[in-house]
């Protein structure tokens, strides 16, 4: 019904209004809502990373602690051994190493309490940030692809001796040789790949250190590549708790940390008094070409070319040919994302629920990130963001994407991180949490509750960065009510279904990113509107200005193997649906994706974009191409984006050079939500939509400091 499409607002306080609608033809349930509402129950209300900093742990205060956090309301913690950065007079004792024999009896008292009190308990699965650790070797340390490069000039027979590359880590020794490849010199450092160039020199390398080759013609670039360590350690750990930085995209290291880790935790675990959750945080491994054992067959397998004549432009070369330069490294960069995903982050969420135990992952873009974020966040029992105090960095659009799409209830964020420290309360905190649930998050976790033992004093250790919630703050024995607040509104905001006019395709290149809707109101943005609010890099698909709508953002993934044309909408099988589907604006576009909206079109749906000409990926070129434009010419019809704008296909339709809002006006969709008598430049009105069976849930805020 219309009136459903358009709730007007006549006035707004500082603050937020629920509004509970009833669906057409449909018996509501408000009087549920409400009792939960007024009473959320322990998986609502909000979680706190546990600082156990440098370790150390006075366990009298911790369970003090643990029964405060029951008091005033939380849900748990996450316990996370970690260094301590700012500590400048070395107040802060060195703990017992992460996991060892000690630390497993301060765990396990944790846990024994947490069940005594009916808390969920969970852990940040390494000491700091990314995994690993003491048990983590030379081979499952994380790694990287080097090389060296020589200039040989024929013609000549040559005995070539290779060169060592320089190793971060433990010199040359550490290094091993992959291939060989040889391209002709030339100052601008580009290949001509159509000439069959470069030449692998696999056959005439007699061992893995020598060359036997009749060197042509000419000056020759011979470029040896190596697969060599990165030297990384994890970031901040505890003193007693160092350990190499695992190889991410490797499925044996993943498996030694994390049965390394659950062996460990099973020692003083019990069937009722147990971890609920283990969680991975930002990925920020050291840039770097990614590189593992069995690489070169894994991407023969995956896309069907040798990539070791390519190797080069992953070294700084070029090649003539733009195109066929950007589809390998795209290939390069879409095997390396998901090797990331489905031997890392997917097979860590298998093993922990062999243990009964939820995988939170911080998959998505930040730190230095690797991967289609909404597959990698997909890829977790709850996907995991970030949103910081007066600063931009906000990832939280980002994982409610990726939560709406793969068909996951919980939104979580590691929440108010900064460095304003004491400076702030929950006034200010409600504020951003507000526009962060208008984003879709539904799970707090606060940034950070530092454990401090007794001879801290007040007002106590703190972790460097965060807003130092704990049993020390000056207003924690009057925080019950704002914890009833936030775990209320997450109730709410789990119930349903997120309701969406649109989805944003946003390419199947990785790394990827979905932009913030909004970021911190108190600081001036760095960024313009074609860029991402957190990170300065271009919108991969930009939908422009509409209030009043909203959107998710999807990925290839998704739309090959999940989404359906059913009744006119994009539906998935969680039961959302939304009514467009948005393309980049770009030439290429994935042949598999491409494939899947010829089908979803045929069946109903709607596709706005322009037409493609060629695929993102070297895989059977150039035949691949031909399949695009045959594709594309039948979608896409007579539609060129200036004399004519739409083509009928099927059921659906396809749209060039209408803008979103101008589509769904075209259909009869109305704003959501519009707000009437105020200039919302100034007032900044923020909602969100939700739908169960039987009502429309809108959450509705006033993020300015005005009336």
């Amino acid at each position: 019904m219309q009136w459903l499409r358009r709730i007007k607002t006549l006035s707004f306080l500082l603050g937020l209004s629920f509004l509970l609608v009833p669906c057409a033809a449909k018996i509501p349930s408000r009087g549920k809502l409400e009792e939960a509402f007024k009473n959320p129950s322990t998986e609502y209300r909000p979680l706190a990373f546990w600082a156990w900093l440098n370790g150390y742990v006075d366990t009298s205060k911790m369970v003090y602690e643990l029964e405060e956090m029951k008091k005033q309301g939380l849900r748990g913690a996450l316990i996370w051994d970690v260094g301590a950065l700012a500590d400048p007079g070395k107040m802060i004792p060195a703990g017992p190493a992460f996991l060892g024999d000690q630390s497993l009896e301060t765990i396990s008292l944790a846990l024994k309490t947490a069940g005594r009190l009916g808390l969920d308990l969970g852990m940040v699965a390494s000491s700091s940030w990314n995994a690993g650790g003491d048990w983590i070797d030379e081979a499952d340390a994380s790694k990287q692809l080097l090389s060296t490069t020589q200039i040989i000039e024929g013609p000549i027979k040559k005995k070539i001796r290779i060169a060592r590359p320089d190793s971060r880590a433990q010199g040359a020794k550490a290094c091993l040789l992959i291939t060989s490849v040889a391209a002709p010199h030339s100052q601008a450092k580009k290949i001509d790949f159509s000439m069959n160039q470069p030449v692998c020199l696999d056959e005439f390398t007699t061992t893995d250190q020598v060359i036997n080759w009749d060197v042509p013609k000419g000056k020759w670039d011979v470029i040896s590549f190596f697969m060599g360590p990165t030297g990384q350690n994890l970031e901040c750990p505890s003193p007693n708790s160092n350990g190499p930085v695992i190889d991410h995209l490797s499925r044996r290291a993943t498996m030694i940390h994390f049965d390394t880790i659950l062996t460990r935790l099973a020692r003083v675990s019990t069937p009722s008094n147990r971890l609920k959750f283990l969680e991975v945080d930002s990925y920020e491994v050291w840039p770097a070409k990614d590189w593992t054992s069995g690489f070169i067959q894994e991407f023969k397998v995956r896309y069907g070319y040798d990539p070791r004549p390519f190797l080069p432009l992953l070294q700084g070369y070029g090649s003539k040919d733009g195109h066929v330069g950007e589809r390998f490294l795209g290939d390069y960069s879409r095997l390396v994302s998901d090797m990331i995903i489905e031997n890392h982050f997917g097979q860590s969420v298998e093993m922990a629920h062999k243990n009964g135990i939820q995988m939170f992952a911080e998959a998505g873009h930040g730190g230095y990130p690797r991967v289609d974020p909404l597959k990698g966040l997909g890829n977790s029992d709850v996907p995991m963001g970030e949103f910081w105090n007066r600063q931009q960095f906000w990832v939280t659009r980002e994982v409610a994407s990726a939560a709406h799409i793969y068909g996951k209830q919980v939104v979580a964020a590691e929440s108010l991180t900064g460095w304003n420290h004491w400076q702030h309360g929950p006034a200010d905190y409600k504020q951003l949490i507000d526009i962060a649930f208008c984003q879709g998050l539904n799970q707090i976790v606060f940034h950070t509750f530092a454990h401090n033992p007794e001879i801290a004093g007040r007002p106590g250790f703190a972790y460097h960065a965060g807003e130092h919630l704990n049993v020390n703050t000056t207003w924690w024995d009057m925080a019950r009510p704002f914890m009833d607040y936030l775990s209320r509104c997450s109730y709410l905001l789990r119930q349903g279904h997120f309701v969406a006019d649109a989805c944003l395709y946003y390419g199947d290149q990785a790394p990827n990113l979905v932009p913030p809707k909004r970021i911190d109101p108190n600081i001036t943005p760095k960024f313009n509107d074609g860029q991402c609010l957190h990170c300065g890099q271009p919108k991969p698909v930009n939908v422009g200005a509409w209030p009043g709508y909203d959107y998710d953002y999807i990925n290839a993934d998704v739309i090959t193997t999940a989404l359906r044309g059913e009744a006119g909408k994009l539906a998935l099988p969680s039961g959302m649906s939304c009514r467009v589907m948005l393309l980049p604006d770009r030439a290429d576009i994935s042949l598999e994706v491409l494939k899947s909206l010829e089908k979803l079109v045929s069946d109903g749906a709607t596709v706005i974009g322009p037409k493609p000409e060629r695929t993102t990926s070297l895989a059977n070129y150039p035949e691949c191409d031909d399949e695009v434009k045959a594709i594309a010419g039948k979608l896409w019809g007579q539609a060129d984006g200036q004399k004519t704008f739409s083509n009928a296909y099927g059921k659906g339709k396809v749209y060039w050079g209408k803008t979103v809002k101008e589509v769904l006006e075209e259909m009869n969709v109305g704003p959501d939500l519009k707000v009437e008598g105020l200039d919302n430049s100034r007032y900044a009105i923020d909602y969100i939509h939700r739908r169960t069976e039987t009502e429309d849930i809108y959450f509705v805020s006033n993020s300015s400091p005005s009336a």
